[in-house]
């Protein structure tokens, strides 16, 4: 019986298979390899924002964990008493970014919808009007541009690289329409602000 020569020809492959791999001594992983890893140190950073009054000069830190940080326009900040109808007073909140985070670490602070409330009976409340804007420095607040109404999404400042500082100042109202009735009323004006990372990647933000 004769044998096909297509049949020979497999033989021969298949015989020149296996003594290939009868050659190979030891694992068929011939591309494998090992590398020791050293030993390191995990920092965690803190997200930092220091906020520091005017004309009081008192830093304090901003709450964090998602929860806002209020701040009161008193007297002591706001020279309320110097309202008259029509008119507007001005103070200021210096904002300091002081992560300590490495590569770009950019903030913003949102001021949102402030809760006016009458005090000891008086009415002015209804009458104030409370905007916001940013400025190169407190002094800067009275001649600023810009200013929004806290409302919907409130006020947002530019973005503030780590170790810099911003200026957010804040207008308050006295409609010109409000009655003589409002003269020597109080007020108390609580605004909340809400601080946000915008960048954390060590060659910047698209």
């Amino acid at each position: 019986m004769r044998i096909p020569r297509s049949i020979k020809t497999a033989g021969l492959m298949v015989a020149a298979v296996l003594l290939g791999l009868m050659a190979v001594q030891g694992t068929y992983a011939l591309w494998s390899a090992t590398a020791v890893a050293q030993p390191g140190t995990v920092k965690a950073s803190s997200f930092t924002v220091n906020l520091t009054g005017n004309p009081s000069g008192s830093s304090v830190p901003m709450t964090v964990n998602d929860q806002a940080t209020t701040l009161a326009l008193t007297t002591a900040q706001a020279p309320l008493a110097d309202l008259a109808r029509g008119s507007s007073v001005y103070t200021s909140m210096g904002i300091g970014n002081a992560s300590d985070a490495g590569g770009v670490f950019d903030i913003t602070v949102t001021a949102t919808a402030p809760t006016v409330s009458n005090v000891s009976g008086g009415t002015m409340a209804g009458y104030l009007t409370v905007t916001a804007a940013s400025a190169a420095s407190s002094t800067a607040c009275s001649s600023a541009s810009g200013y929004q109404p806290l409302t919907g999404a409130g006020f947002t400042t530019p973005a503030i690289a780590k170790g810099a500082t911003s200026t957010l100042c804040f207008k308050v109202t006295l409609d010109a329409a409000a009655p003589s009735s409002v003269e020597g009323n109080s007020v108390s004006i609580t605004l909340p602000l809400h601080a946000r990372q915008k960048c954390g990647v060590p060659n910047g933000c698209a």
